[in-house]
């Protein structure tokens, strides 16, 4: 019964051994993507904000608003100049 029972316990430990590091390679992989998104998507934010994307939008639905503005622009706020504070910090 002894070598019933250490061929068992030792099938389960080669069992768990080859699963636990691929579950573990596959849980690092989720977590690099998962951080690779969010510093995507906080990045696209950052830039946002950088470029007042919603002033523009705002001024530009005001002036709609208001009759000024006969057509929607394609882009909103192209008729202004300004430097982009992105582009700009780049040498």
């Amino acid at each position: 019964m002894a070598d019933l029972s250490s061929v068992i316990v030792g099938g389960v430990l080669a069992i768990a051994g080859s699963m636990v590091p691929q579950l573990w390679k596959q849980r690092q992989s989720r977590l690099a993507v998962r951080a690779a998104v969010r510093a995507s998507i906080s990045g696209i934010l950052e830039m946002y904000e950088a470029r007042d994307f919603s002033g523009v939008l705002e001024r530009t639905i005001d002036a709609y608003r208001q009759g000024t503005l006969q057509g929607w622009p394609i882009f909103p706020g192209s008729e202004e100049l300004r430097e982009d504070p992105i582009l700009g910090t780049l040498a």
